[in-house]
């Protein structure tokens, strides 16, 4: 997280607090992961999804396609594991230049009003749930 928390300073996002990322999450978890022990949360992913194969493409530039680059998102790092280890909150578009400037790392991007997420996989794939999936 550190190095997500050093970009993110760079572009000028903000990080939450850790009770203001606690909060966030839980919220996140109870809508959208049906066990959050799972060092995955896309393999557990509630409600229907949709699953978009980006193969060798750019994943992120999908992932601004789906949801927008200008639409207010939260960053939730998971790093592959259970306990997600912070959170980012910005524009899309600002939010993917982070992970662009980090070494690879899981994490899932989240309407800030929890309408909907974008779970990004170490399979070349993206899982949608919310209001992206339909």
């Amino acid at each position: 997280m550190i190095e997500v928390r050093e970009a993110a300073a760079v572009i000028g996002l903000k990080v939450l607090t850790d009770t203001s990322s606690k909060t966030f999450i839980a919220r996140f978890v109870n809508r959208y992961v049906k066990d959050p022990r799972s060092n995955w949360w896309w393999q557990v992913a509630k409600g229907p999804a949709k699953i978009v194969e980006y193969g060798n493409d750019d994943g992120l530039q999908q992932m601004q396609a789906l949801v927008g680059g200008d639409v207010m998102a939260n960053l939730i790092v998971t790093d592959e594991q259970a306990e997600p280890l912070g959170v980012v909150s910005g524009a899309v578009a600002s939010l993917l230049a982070v992970v662009r400037e980090c070494h690879a790392f899981e994490f899932v991007l989240a309407d800030v009003d929890l309408a909907w997420a974008v779970f990004d996989t170490h399979h070349n794939s993206l899982v949608c749930v919310g209001s992206v999936a339909d």
